[in-house]
């Protein structure tokens, strides 16, 4: 299914004389502000008040070059006619000063046509949380991109309360289906959490636990992937579960998560792999299955541990062909642990990759770090990466909600420009190997990926860290290079004397045509331990042990909740404190805080190139913890004493004797005091008892890759 074709006229509203807003025409499935390099494309902007002056447009394109857009304009009139730029490529942005008229736009060319299942690139979406008509125009922007998968096309079956609802799901997704068995693009089936009919949780537990827990009977989850697989019979590979080595998204059978048994926890999961895929291979025996989309923190695992070794021993290698996980985990390091059971050599796919460009990042930020993930993943063996996601999922600046590469208001972001190109370039290359121009830069150093293009022949990545800008010399056997940046805009470079001299920020490049990097493996330069504190006996913690009672120590949870010093049956020392939440539990995330550190007066200004990270390590024991759980963290402050982040450790409920709990992090460079809390999550009830709380903060240097002589 196509897209009607983009009108060449299209009309801009403005709400008054002092502010105005791009407006499109009305049209059934058009993308919006995507454009071809010389589509011509004639616009209106309209006021709503006759005006004597025409007012001025400006077009700034992402590297902050900015020009005048000519208009027409009749004095007196309250229609400014003028075309869209569109004769280079690249992420602009049309403005109008005096009206706050703000739109961004993207020029690059339709890569519709590499699409394909045969991409190594796909995405994310949210596509039965939305309308159909918003759906499709969402996968006809990723199509556009370059995009050839498809993930979360589908409903949970966490969205079913009873079985008979299955029917009428089915039915109300029937038109997307058709549409994406219809749409070209490969479908990453996915079946996530379990329905509320069939989750082993009490009932009157709400969604974020019944949705978590094992089904106590495993057959309703086998007879819904086989339903699943025959309505959807054009998706022939699936996924099951998503981050199961997490306790925020699977918690096994109740008796399990509540006695926090992680091996069984553990096995559930492979339990449920099982089951799901006996239903799917049931209606469809050419199916390929995924194992367990987890964290980026596998091998080892986020909440249970060793999750992907314990998985492997329960027998999971026998039920799944492509190996799954997300983000930047280490695929050599997984690759170590398939071997000894015959899957070392499965396709690896990174069904979930990305940042955001909010609390803390940009939009810049967000265009580096991605296209720098993506990349490394795919030189180090992934066969296929998923971006997360399309679009943002809100309009806040909460990190959350700004993951995409367009807006939600389906306005393009700058990654988009940037993942285009690279697709563009990528789509058919296979991995070729590291190159090692770590010292090719006159300062920072440089990173570099080769690829082999079945079209494009040789095709290199190159980035700078450590350094804004610097001079890069690389060598090459050709007489020419092309040169791209992330804007898709290319430049031929000659080559003197075997070398080509490049001018880098820290933006990547790609370049067309081999690279002879320097013998051997690259060795990229570590960040070091400058100092630590507690630099004296003084604990950065004071009563962390609560040998002094409650001192020190404040109680958040206030009706809802009490704190006392428990003696006896304590981990060291005679004391421990014992917080307990009582029924309905808070409404908020509420708890126990220690009073504030001062992290500027402990550790005096750091250099530009040092940052601050933080320990906390402690003993925990829980007695019939029911709801979300506790944990503890840290909350960062700025200088207006707002808490602008925070870092925590899983929660976790249930019953256990004294067990070890931990959480670190980096600092953020903003913050001026922080402070150690244990969070109780809303409607939370139990006791939980803490023991030997410590604190430690380390200095970090970045490498210093000083100006070569």
């Amino acid at each position: 299914m196509s897209l009607k074709k983009i009108s060449t006229m299209t009309f801009l509203a403005a709400l008054s004389v002092a502010a105005a807003e791009f407006s499109l025409q009305d049209q059934e499935n058009r993308l919006g502000w995507f454009f071809a390099p010389g589509e011509q494309v004639n616009a209106a902007l309209k006021l709503d008040q006759p005006q004597q002056e025409a007012p001025q447009l400006l077009l700034t394109d992402f590297f902050g070059n900015q020009s005048k857009i000519p208009v027409e304009f009749t004095p007196g009139g309250n229609s400014v006619r003028f075309r869209i730029p569109t004769d280079r490529q690249g992420y602009f942005v049309v403005s109008a000063p005096d009206l706050k008229l703000n739109q961004p736009l993207a020029v690059t060319p339709d890569n519709s046509k590499i699409a394909t299942p045969a991409s190594p690139f796909g995405c994310n979406f949210h596509l039965t949380r939305i309308s159909y008509n918003d759906a499709v125009r969402e996968v006809e922007i990723a199509r556009r991109a370059g995009f050839g998968w498809i993930r979360g096309g589908q409903f949970d079956w966490s969205s079913l309360k009873k079985r008979e609802d299955m029917d009428q799901q089915f039915q109300r997704f029937a038109q997307l289906n058709e549409y994406l068995r219809n749409c070209g693009l490969g479908v990453l089936g996915s079946i996530h959490y379990v329905a509320q009919y069939a989750s082993g949780a009490p009932e009157g537990s709400n969604y974020n636990v019944w949705s978590r827990v094992a089904p106590t009977n495993w057959s309703d989850l086998t007879e819904f992937a086989a339903r699943y697989a025959k309505e959807c019979d054009f998706i022939n590979h699936w996924e099951l579960m998503n981050e199961p080595d997490a306790e925020l998204f699977w918690r096994g059978s109740w008796e399990n998560w509540t006695t926090n048994n992680d091996r069984g926890i553990i096995r559930d999961a492979v339990t449920y792999h099982a089951a799901g895929g006996t239903g799917i291979k049931a209606s469809n025996p050419r199916a390929k299955i995924l194992y367990l989309a987890v964290t980026s923190a596998i091998p080892e695992g986020a909440t249970y541990r060793p999750f992907l070794k314990e998985t492997l021993d329960a027998g999971i290698a026998s039920n799944f062909d492509i190996m799954n996980l997300h983000y930047t985990a280490d695929i050599a390091e997984v690759r170590k642990l398939l071997a000894p059971y015959d899957a070392a050599d499965r396709p690896v796919w990174v069904t979930e990759i990305g940042t955001h460009s909010a609390a803390g990042s940009s939009e810049r930020l967000q265009l580096i770090r991605e296209i720098a993930m993506q990349i490394e993943q795919l030189a180090h063996g992934a066969s296929k990466v998923f971006k997360y996601d399309l679009r943002n999922d809100g309009t806040t600046g909460y990190h959350e909600d700004n993951f995409g590469l367009i807006r939600r208001d389906f306005s393009p972001k700058p990654n988009f420009v940037a993942h285009s190109t690279m697709i563009r370039l990528l789509h058919d290359a296979r991995a070729a190997g590291l190159l090692n121009i770590v010292d090719a830069a006159d300062a920072g150093y440089c990173r570099g990926y080769s690829f082999d293009s079945a079209s494009g022949g040789s095709l290199n990545v190159v980035q700078l860290y450590l350094a804004p800008r610097a001079t890069v010399t690389l060598s090459t056997p050709e007489k020419q290079l092309i040169v791209t940046d992330v804007m898709g805009n290319s430049q031929t470079v000659d080559a003197r004397n075997g070398k080509i001299t490049l001018e880098m920020d820290d933006l990547p490049l790609f370049i067309t045509g081999k690279i002879t990097g320097a013998p051997g493996e690259p060795v990229y330069p570590g960040d070091v331990t400058v100092r630590t504190y507690p630099m004296t006996p003084q604990p950065l913690l004071p009563n962390g042990s609560f040998e002094e009672g409650s001192k020190y120590w404040g109680n958040t949870l206030g009706k809802v909740g009490k704190v006392e010093i428990v003696t006896g049956n304590c981990v060291d020392g005679d004391k421990s404190l014992a917080l307990t939440s009582i029924a309905p539990g808070p409404k908020n995330f509420l708890g126990l805080a220690h009073q504030k550190i001062d992290l500027r007066k402990l550790t005096g200004p750091l250099a530009e190139n040092e940052y601050a990270s933080f320990k906390l390590t402690g003993f925990c024991r829980r007695e019939n913890l029911v709801g979300r759980g506790v944990n503890i963290g840290v909350n960062y402050y700025d200088d207006t004493g707002k808490r602008i982040r925070w870092r925590e450790s899983p929660y976790r409920a249930g019953s256990h004797d004294w067990c070890p709990v931990e959480v670190s992090g980096d600092i953020p460079k903003e913050t001026v005091t922080m402070n150690v809390v244990c969070n109780v999550a809303p409607q939370t009830t139990g006791t939980v008892m803490l023991d030997n709380l410590s604190l430690t903060i380390e200095i970090r240097r970045k490498p210093d890759v000083k100006k070569k002589e």
